[in-house]
């Protein structure tokens, strides 16, 4: 069997077909197009479907649905992730049965995880190994960790839209067997959690890895918890509920300082390398440090 993923992009935006195109290609995938039903149509009912379909609701949305329709009744086994701005109708009945709803950004790196984890669910043992252990090599690897599995599911979508690889987990045994198996820049750890506080993680966290850097989430906790846990090494702290953009100011601040710390540089160097990148959000600044760190320079 060929373990190279077949994708089909079904989207009348020429645009988008070509840019996903692209990006699935760049992964090692074989990337079929569609721009209308009669296309995907003939394409899911050939002799060799495609592995996932991409499928947008505007093709219109009434031919969207009849392709679903289709799908459902046929009890068809081709997952079916929407990929849409509709978003008002991620609970319509025709869409709930599907395996993923994304809503479209301008960074295709959420999709692409959600492509490789609903193969790896379906296909366990042809997509083990899926293209997203090797994915944005060019991104923040965060680690996130609380007990709340609502805010790790939403902040881990957010996140990952605005250019981070983030590994969520729900508890501090976890947390420290995921810095184990992958390489993390920053940790998100939340300061109460059932077993594994907060406080014990960012300690064996940075006994354990050298240029990690630490935000403590805090939601409740007294002052004097947080400052304890400054005092033990984390970068700093945050409170629940996140104001997003204050979030990526700090974690690209905490980055910054790993790379300072690593590469032994001078803060004002450091400045003068970013000025001159031209880089102005934090998301601009993120990419520029995670380059000069890759490059040693």
């Amino acid at each position: 069997m060929n373990d190279k993923l077949s994708i089909l992009i079904a989207d009348r935006n020429r645009h988008i077909r070509h840019f996903l195109r692209r990006e699935f290609i760049a992964e090692g995938c074989w990337v079929q197009e569609a721009k209308n039903k009669k296309e995907v149509l003939k394409i899911i009912d050939a002799n060799s479907p495609p592995d996932v379909l991409v499928l947008e609701l505007d093709m219109p949305i009434e031919c969207a649905f009849e392709i679903l329709e289709k799908l459902q009744n046929q009890e068809s086994a081709l997952p079916v992730i929407i990929h849409t701005s509709l978003t008002d109708y991620k609970n319509h009945p025709a869409c709930k049965w599907t395996d993923a709803f994304v809503e479209k950004c301008e960074d295709p790196t959420y999709l692409k995880n959600i492509v490789a984890d609903v193969l790896r669910q379906k296909y366990p043992k042809r997509f083990k190994y899926l293209y997203r252990e090797s994915l944005s090599k060019d991104n923040i690897n965060l680690l996130i960790v609380d007990d709340e599995e609502r805010f790790l599911e939403t902040m881990s979508k957010t996140l990952e839209t605005r250019g981070f690889n983030v590994v969520a987990v729900n508890g501090g045994e976890k947390a420290l067997k995921a810095a184990q198996e992958h390489s993390v820049d920053i940790a998100l750890v939340d300061l109460k959690m059932p077993g594994m506080d907060g406080k014990e993680v960012l300690w064996k966290l940075k006994k354990e890895h050298e240029w990690i850097e630490v935000v403590i989430l805090t939601g409740y906790g007294s002052i004097d918890s947080v400052v304890e846990c400054v005092k033990s090494g984390a970068f700093s702290y945050f409170n629940k509920p996140c104001n997003l953009d204050q979030l990526m100011e700090v974690l690209t601040e905490a980055y910054k300082k790993r790379v300072l710390n690593k590469m032994k540089i001078e803060e004002d160097r450091m400045e003068h390398i970013i000025k001159n990148a031209g880089a102005n959000s934090p998301r601009d600044v993120l990419r520029r440090l995670k380059q000069l760190e890759q490059n040693g320079q």
